[in-house]
C-alpha cells in the first residue's frame, strides 16, 4: 500500500437471497463477503465470490449473552458438544 491507508469493505448477511448475493458477487472489488452459513447453494456461491476476486467470511451466529435474544438460524451454543460444532 505504500504507507497509504487501506479501507476493507464487508458485506455481511450475504447468501439468503440469491439474487442479491449474486449481484454483490458482480460488484468490482476486492471486498469481503461474509456468506451465511445456512445459505442454499454455499458451496457456489463462495466459490463464485472467490472466482470474482473476493474474500469470503462465514457468518456463523453464536449464542447471545441474553437469553431472551433470538441468535439466528444455526447459532453456535455454549452446551453443544465438540463435534456439533465442528459439524
Amino acid at each position: 500500500t505504500g504507507g497509504r491507508p487501506v479501507i476493507a469493505v464487508v458485506i455481511d448477511d450475504v447468501g439468503v437471497d440469491r439474487p442479491r448475493a449474486l449481484r454483490m458477487i458482480d460488484v468490482p472489488g476486492p471486498l469481503t463477503l461474509s456468506l451465511m452459513t445456512y445459505a442454499e447453494g454455499l458451496p457456489d456461491l463462495s466459490s463464485r465470490a472467490r472466482k470474482a476476486g473476493h474474500e469470503v467470511m462465514a457468518h456463523l451466529p453464536m449464542e447471545p449473552l441474553d437469553p431472551n435474544e433470538n441468535p439466528g438460524r444455526g447459532a453456535l451454543r455454549v452446551n453443544m458438544d465438540p463435534a456439533t460444532i465442528r459439524k
